[in-house]
């Protein structure tokens, strides 16, 4: 495995995210589907007292909308580029970018999403930044599994619906910790009731990266 250089990788996720920003279209496809997911259900629930169906519904909204969003990650980079970027970078650092990229762009969605939906629907949750930590626990291995699983679907010709096919079986797991962690963090419950789920998720967010870290320059090379 080549040496990992920081700034090639610092350069790749600064790449992506002007790519993004200057991608009005892009931006504006992620935002539309989470206001109108919120507003959808809004309209269907007008409030929400029930802190489990609060939990669940906030986390299908997150997932659908990471899984829209991470799908894109190798789909809109054509041949060219890929290979224009293994001259310049090494199968490692572009999977380590990529990962990153994903997850500030799966966080953004998280704190986008939190306060619309806590503003249709009321805030249940009492420990608020315990809420925050488990999204950003949930938001890491979510980026790391969609990235690994995105890169695996783009050898295919399915197009980035194959990403959505291939996610469930492998993030179903993960999402049920996410959400008895959330929950607990919801309903006030001492930190030390359920460090066990948090280090799951933990472990959830270290294997993803490293099976992707190993997995991924196999891919590269195909």
């Amino acid at each position: 495995m080549s040496r990992i250089s920081v700034e090639r990788v610092k350069m790749l996720v600064r790449k992506d995210l002007l790519l993004e920003f200057r991608s009005k279209a892009a931006m504006g496809e992620l935002l539309v589907y989470v206001i109108s997911t919120v507003f959808v259900c809004y309209r269907a629930f007008h409030s929400i007292s029930s802190v489990p169906v609060w939990n669940a519904l906030f986390w299908i909204i997150i997932l659908f909308s990471s899984i829209n969003a991470v799908s894109r990650s190798f789909y809109r980079e054509s041949r060219a580029k890929r290979i224009y970027y293994y001259q310049i970078a090494g199968p490692e650092e572009i999977i380590l970018s990529k990962i990153i990229f994903n997850f500030l762009l799966v966080l953004f969605l998280c704190l986008i999403t939190l306060p619309l939906y806590s503003l249709f629907l009321g805030n249940l949750a009492d420990d608020l930044w315990m809420f925050l930590l488990v999204a950003i626990l949930a938001s890491g291995a979510f980026s790391s599994i969609l990235t690994l699983i995105s890169a695996i679907a783009s050898k295919s010709d399915q197009g980035p619906g194959l990403t959505a096919i291939l996610t469930f079986p492998v993030i179903l797991p993960l999402l049920m910790v996410t959400l008895k962690a959330s929950k607990n963090a919801m309903d006030g419950i001492d930190t030390s009731q359920y460090t066990n789920l948090l280090v799951v998720m933990l472990a959830f967010n270290v294997v993803s990266v490293a099976l992707s870290y190993i997995l991924f320059p196999y891919l590269w090379r195909d």
